[in-house]
């Protein structure tokens, strides 16, 4: 699991991660219409290149924003706020 310390959940996608997405969804409709022997396989694959891509771009946006020490305080602050 891809934790962010910052709390930040957003993912931002450019054109060609659109494209990506929506080709590999496509091909996971088509597999779930086919009806052949092999759908589910072939499903859990198709999701599996899907969480893998998104991960690695979630990952990337999250190491691309380091830890402000606004929000490092806002973070304690939180924290504290809870405790209490």
């Amino acid at each position: 699991m891809v934790q962010n310390r910052d709390n930040a959940h957003e993912l931002i996608l450019a054109t060609p991660n659109v494209l990506f997405i929506a080709d590999n969804m496509s091909k996971m409709v088509a597999e779930f219409n086919a009806r052949d022997d092999w759908p589910n396989q072939m499903l859990q694959i198709h999701l599996r290149v899907l969480l893998i891509y998104l991960s690695r771009l979630y990952t990337g946006q999250l190491s691309a924003h380091p830890i402000t020490p606004d929000s490092a305080l806002l973070k304690r602050y939180q924290s504290l706020i809870e405790e209490n």
